[in-house]
Order: C-alpha cells, then sequence, then structure tokens
C-alpha cells in the first residue's frame, strides 16, 4: 500500500491535521486495553476540501507506533493494520459542528470502546478537544498523565501534593466534569515522565478511578 500522492502544497495545508490525527492514534493507542477490532475515523468542516485518506493513514500510524515502536511508517501502517484484523472505516460528514474541522475517531476493541475528537486552532495547533463523554482543550505533547476520578473536594489537591512530593512539576493541567455520573478527567502534562511507582501512588488517592500515563 503505498502513500497517497499528494502535491508538496497540498502537504502543506495538509501537516497541521496528519500531526493532529498521529497524536490522536498514540494517545488512543496508549489508552486502550485488548485486541483492536475496528477504528473508525470521520472527517468534517474545512478538511473535507482535501482528500483525507493521508490524514487516515497518519492516524492508523499513531495508533500502531506505541505498539510496534519503530518498525510502523507512513508506507506500511495500513498493511499492518490490516494484518492484523483491524478495519479502518473512513467517512465524512457535512454537519456543522464547534469547530471549522473536526476529525473523530471510535476505536473498538475486544473488551471497549473509545471516543476522541480533535481538531486545529489557529489552522496551525493541534488539539485533542474530546475524550469520550469529556470534553476539553487539550495540547497532545509531551509526557502526560490521564485520571478518571469521583469528581469530589480535593482531588486536584492530592494529585499535585503527590506528583510535587515525587518532584514532578505540572506544566499543564485540563480538567473535564461529568455532572451525570459525578465523574471527572483530568490530563495532565508533566516536565518530566512519571514512572511506575509514581503511577501506582496516584493510583491509590482518594477517589481515583483510573490513571494512565501518555508519552506524545
Amino acid at each position: 500500500v503505498n502513500f497517497p500522492s499528494v502535491s508538496a502544497e497540498v502537504l502543506a495545508l495538509l501537516k497541521p491535521h496528519l500531526i493532529l490525527a498521529e497524536k490522536m492514534g498514540r494517545l488512543q493507542s496508549q489508552t486502550l486495553t485488548g485486541g483492536t477490532k475496528k477504528i473508525e475515523i470521520q472527517y468534517s468542516g474545512e478538511i473535507l476540501d482535501y482528500d483525507v485518506a493521508p490524514v487516515t493513514i497518519a492516524f492508523v500510524k499513531g495508533f500502531l507506533t506505541p505498539i510496534l515502536k519503530e518498525n510502523v511508517n507512513f508506507i506500511n501502517a495500513p498493511l499492518i493494520a490490516r494484518e492484523r484484523g483491524i478495519r479502518i472505516i473512513e467517512s465524512k460528514s457535512t454537519e456543522i459542528r464547534d469547530y471549522t474541522t473536526m476529525i473523530s475517531s471510535r476505536i473498538t476493541t475486544a473488551t471497549e470502546e473509545s471516543l476522541v475528537d480533535g481538531s486545529i486552532f489557529g489552522r496551525r495547533d493541534p488539539r485533542i478537544v474530546r475524550i469520550n463523554e469529556f470534553t476539553l482543550d487539550v495540547m497532545p505533547e509531551g509526557h502526560m498523565i490521564l485520571l478518571y476520578n469521583y469528581d469530589k473536594p480535593g482531588v486536584i489537591g492530592n494529585i499535585g501534593l503527590s506528583l510535587g512530593n515525587s518532584g514532578i512539576n505540572i506544566a499543564r493541567l485540563n480538567l473535564s466534569r461529568e455532572l451525570i455520573d459525578q465523574k471527572a478527567l483530568v490530563v495532565l502534562t508533566t516536565d518530566s515522565p512519571a514512572d511506575d511507582s509514581v503511577l501506582t501512588q496516584l493510583k491509590q488517592l482518594p477517589n481515583m478511578i483510573s490513571v494512565t500515563r501518555i508519552e506524545m
């Protein structure tokens, strides 16, 4: 499977979307469990003016890279996905969204399903704007930690104290709350990576549901 032929001019315009899609794939890959069965990617907005096939390949490459490391590239990513029995479904929507461009991904594994949406801010800056039922504004870069917790007082303070005691500085913090189930999602970017012992400490904090380390 060859990478779609794209002119240099179009490739320059697509570059932010390629980066966004690859980072969305990396995030999804590191948060899911079970064998992957299906990857669905839907495009809407201004990106529909271009051939989105390269963007889909970028997503697949990003998804497979944490699993297979340096063995994945833009040329072999679709073939590797096919060999692993992963269905890739690409679709387009003319529905008007809150963003000028939207890339929506749904991944189904043997044990769960995950949703991640991304967009481009200022035509250059990739952002994750949705993770499952939570809406947020996350810069997908660097050392990240995703924490699902019950929305109770003291959770954020405990997280900061635990990381501070471990010598880890928080560079960015994004919080999204789901009022119906009283749950929240905290997405942190840290100056240095959190090792397994730090993750164990975070998991043992009161009202914590799950903790996942993400490397972008």
